[in-house]
């Protein structure tokens, strides 16, 4: 085969734009983190664990219906570590396992895709990734996407190299790597389907003489083994809430007839948009500056015609956030493909190209068949950083490389860096949207039982549906009981009891078939006006809605006393 094998060392002229991008990346993530607080439904499950006492199980009651017990367990002990060298926690220590995370898959995207597809490729992926203002955004949760994304990139890396080298060795760190991402969430699972996939794939176009099929089912058998075995303790983890199955029935609830397919594509095309700013338009900038590179005799006309019709199509249908990178993607495996048929691949970018295009085309498929909350196509959205970090390498090798000195390098990476940082803190950034609103509240909701309490033992609040408010007034040395029924009016404890009720019983038929039958029992004592970052109302608002200024934008919660028989 005639195609090099891309290098996988840090080129001198490379190692500036990199520690650009890193610096970028890290400012983009770690600015303004008092503006930070637990505010999803999922952050209050996951960060709750040192909330509930041994007696109340120890974490959130059916926890596994949610994600696998790792991710839960890292906040709790990076919380355990931090106060043991602090007095003070701050709101945003449940974020900083997301937030190492999200900082850590800019020099992994960066390596990933330099072993794939050359050093080109690693700097477009590090700067798409460091100037992303949707994964920043992200990174700055409790949630489990910053460690879902760095374990399943980390995976597919792992099993490149196993299907490279058909090393048993090599096999078994790829199915452990796998199940880490497993043990995050429960569709960690995919890396196993994407390289077996993308692993038959690659056997197919490799040579003949290269195409070994026992020793590709030997190392398939090896990772998919290994992944499973690792897994299995999630497994009977699950038998508290009913085993796997229940997990599934719960999973199956977020599926959407195939009919909505194309317009939960555009959906999540939109969510994107919302986080797409100055910043992010920046990073596509630097990242694509190696196509424009091409000199036009190169170009075939009908292939420049077909790829600008492309681009236009896909950032007309999906905004220019998605449409770009599944245009960059798909450009990448078209042109890959011709250069396969030219043998102008070598046998690692072979594979890479196959895993790739399986992770691209099978997320492209699967993703709008969810319920399009923004966050479950971020895997989708990483497919089509590595594609468009690919279609530009591509386009750079038929490009004559500049001849810059190393201190040229270093300066205009410098100069990059500052209008990056410039244009986050002059234009703003979504990334950095208050969220603290919860956490506003729960200070006032704790204020007013101070206020309420006259004698006797402390009063009891049971919080209904809110566990990142539960988790708030706990911490703040409030009586809190998590509360997803009103069956404790007819058992009420033996103090003054109240209720806080609002942004999620708003939304849940069962609190209002209750409520109507129990509401007078209750006096509202005193109500707050919260308006929620888009972290939750992209769940259920559209981006539209949110930018027209909806009606639900602004929620009530509203603090109840229990009024004795």
């Amino acid at each position: 085969m005639t195609g090099a094998k891309p290098p996988s060392g840090v080129d001198r002229s490379h190692a500036p734009w990199l520690l650009s991008a890193a610096i970028c990346g890290a400012v983009l993530r770690l600015g303004w983190l008092n503006e930070l607080a637990l505010e999803h439904y999922d952050e209050g499950v996951y960060a709750s664990n040192l909330v509930f006492l041994a007696d109340e199980g120890g974490q959130f009651p059916g926890r596994p219906l949610f994600a696998p017990p790792l991710w839960p367990a890292v906040i709790e002990w990076f919380t355990i570590g931090w106060r043991m060298v602090s007095t003070t926690s701050p709101r945003w220590l449940p974020m900083l396992p997301g937030l190492l995370c999200g900082i850590a898959v800019i020099p992994s995207v960066w390596l990933v895709a330099r072993r794939w597809f050359g050093p080109t490729a690693g700097v477009s992926a590090a700067w798409l990734v460091a100037l992303s203002e949707y994964h920043a955004f992200y990174s700055r949760t409790a949630l489990t996407e910053a460690p879902l994304i760095l374990a399943w990139l980390w995976a597919l890396y792992w099993i490149s190299l196993a299907l490279d080298r058909a090393d048993m060795r090599t096999a078994v760190i790829a199915g452990t790597v796998t199940a880490l991402g497993w043990w995050t969430k429960y569709n960690g699972w995919l890396p196993l389907a994407i390289g077996l996939s993308g692993g038959v794939a690659a056997q197919i176009l490799l040579p003949a003489n290269e195409q070994t099929w026992s020793r590709l089912l030997r190392t398939l058998a090896v990772i998919v083994g290994t992944a499973v075995l690792c897994w299995l303790p999630v497994l009977w983890d699950c038998q508290s809430v009913g085993g796997y199955a229940a997990v599934a029935a719960n999973h199956r609830g977020y599926l959407e007839p195939s009919s909505r397919w194309f317009v939960n594509l555009v959906h999540q095309g939109q969510n994107l948009d919302a986080y797409f700013g100055p910043v992010s338009w920046l990073g596509v900038v630097i990242a694509v500056l190696p196509m424009f590179g091409l000199p036009p005799h190169r170009w075939r006309l009908v292939g420049g015609l077909l790829l600008i019709v492309l681009v236009a199509v896909s950032a007309y249908l999906l905004g220019p956030a998605l449409g770009l990178l599944l245009a960059g993607g798909l450009a990448a495996i078209g042109v890959g493909l011709d250069r396969w048929r030219r043998d102008q691949l070598s046998r690692t970018e072979i594979i890479a190209a196959c895993l790739l295009s399986a992770w691209l085309l099978g997320l492209l498929l699967a993703t709008p068949m969810y319920r399009p909350y923004p966050r479950l196509v971020m895997p989708l959205w990483l497919a089509g950083v590595m594609g468009t970090a690919w279609f530009a390498s591509q386009c750079a090798a038929y490009c004559r490389p500049a001849d810059f000195s190393r201190n040229r390098h270093v300066v205009a990476a410098g100069l990059t860096t500052t209008l990056a940082v410039g244009t986050m803190f002059i234009g703003g950034t979504t990334v950095w949207e208050d969220r603290m609103a919860l956490a506003r509240a729960s200070d006032d909701i704790a204020a007013s039982l101070t206020a309420e309490r006259t004698a006797g033992d402390p009063p009891v609040v049971f919080v209904y549906g809110e566990p990142a408010l539960f988790v708030a007034l706990r911490e703040r040395g409030v009586a809190a009981g998590l509360s997803g029924n009103l069956g404790f009016v007819d058992r009420p404890p033996p103090t003054a009891t109240y209720l806080v009720a609002g942004l999620f019983a708003d939304r849940d038929a069962g609190f209002q078939e209750e409520w109507s039958r129990v509401q007078d029992r209750f006096v509202a004592v005193k109500s707050w006006s919260v308006r929620p970052s888009s972290l939750v109302l992209l769940d259920n608002l559209s981006p539209a809605e949110l930018r027209d200024g909806s009606p639900e934008l602004e929620r009530t919660l509203t603090l109840y006393r229990l009024t004795p028989r």
